[in-house]
């Protein structure tokens, strides 16, 4: 298991959906489509905008610091047709509780609350060297989060 970064949100011109990109130090890449809501709230995070009334990712960290829990880290833990599947590791009075959950609301949870966020090595990434990873990248159009409407 490698920890990742946010590298940052695309939009795959192929099919016009919002991508969020992780990177590993050794340059590393997973890309996980999500929905435009997650994105808009990972830009957001991205940002570190604090909007005046809680949105949904917000809320959540609220409850969870409520709870006096703390979210450890995050875990991009399977992927099955396509389909992601994240794991949240909280801590709670010394107690270890993990919750499955979506990996774009995971990301946009731990980039809130400064949790690192980890792939299992079963996850298939994009190696720098790879010519896939050259493709993919033209694919994936940067953007930055002003490009989403904020």
């Amino acid at each position: 298991m490698n920890e990742y970064t946010v590298k940052g949100i695309a939009i795959d011109v192929e099919g016009n959906l919002p991508v969020v990109t992780l990177e590993s130090s050794d340059g590393k890449l997973l890309p996980i489509w999500i929905g435009g809501p997650e994105a808009y709230s990972i830009g957001l995070a991205l940002k570190e905008y604090e909007p005046p009334r809680p949105m949904t990712h917000d809320l959540i960290v609220s409850i969870i610091q409520g709870f006096k829990s703390k979210l450890k880290r995050v875990v991009i833990s399977g992927l099955s047709e396509g389909t992601f599947y994240a794991l949240l590791h909280f801590e709670q009075n010394g107690e270890l509780i993990v919750i499955d959950a979506r990996p774009s609301d995971s990301i946009a949870i731990a980039l809130r609350t400064k949790a690192p966020i980890f792939v299992e090595d079963s996850i298939p990434i994009f190696e720098p060297d790879d010519p896939k990873t050259a493709v993919l990248k033209e694919r994936l159009k940067e953007i930055r989060p002003e490009d989403i409407g904020f």
